[in-house]
């Protein structure tokens, strides 16, 4: 949860949350449904915390700023109109994309905060944008685990194969060789 949350305000934490994903899937695929709908449920609210949490300081704090900035600033304006109106026409897709997008998860969040878009459509695409994140992550461990599977099975073969093996090098050595008759 609070790697999550933290991630959001890009305190960086390099692969972890995307192991603990993958270990996630590796747990489905394992059948340990609690621990793995667990780890997902903290995952999903850490994110949606830090991304609310950012939302709303910049809704609150960057929004009056940065109109008082633009007074002075007549170009700027335009570009902020634009991604008004896109913001606008793709709702929750554009917050999504945007989320989805390396190293633009916080730029979106502070966008959507001072451009004041509904709570609701930056909420919905932050939902979408970890559903298609987890998935992703999940969905791919859910492989592993699988694969696991038959990597364990060869595994608990491999015994039984080389004592076989052994075996039949012990009689090759002790049986005495054919000799041909002249």
């Amino acid at each position: 949860f609070l790697v999550n949350a933290l991630g959001e305000l890009s305190i960086p934490f390099p692969l972890v949350m995307q192991g603990v994903l993958l270990l996630v899937g590796y747990n489905l695929a394992h059948g340990n449904t609690t621990l793995a709908l667990s780890l997902v449920a903290a995952t999903l609210l850490g994110s949606l915390s830090g991304a609310v949490g950012v939302y709303s300081l910049s809704r609150w704090v960057a929004g009056p700023v940065v109109n008082r900035l633009l007074r002075f600033i007549p170009l700027k304006r335009l570009w902020i109109t634009r991604a008004e109106a896109n913001l606008k026409a793709l709702g929750p897709l554009a917050i999504a994309l945007g989320r989805l997008t390396p190293g633009r998860a916080l730029p979106t969040s502070v966008t959507a905060g001072t451009l004041r878009v509904p709570w609701f459509t930056f909420l919905l695409g932050v939902l979408v944008s970890e559903a298609v994140w987890t998935g992703l992550f999940v969905g791919l461990g859910v492989l592993v685990g699988r694969s696991s599977y038959d990597v364990e099975r060869l595994f608990s073969l491999l015994p039984g194969v080389l004592g076989l093996l052994v075996a039949v090098m012990v009689l090759a050595a002790c049986t005495p060789a054919a000799t041909e008759a002249p």
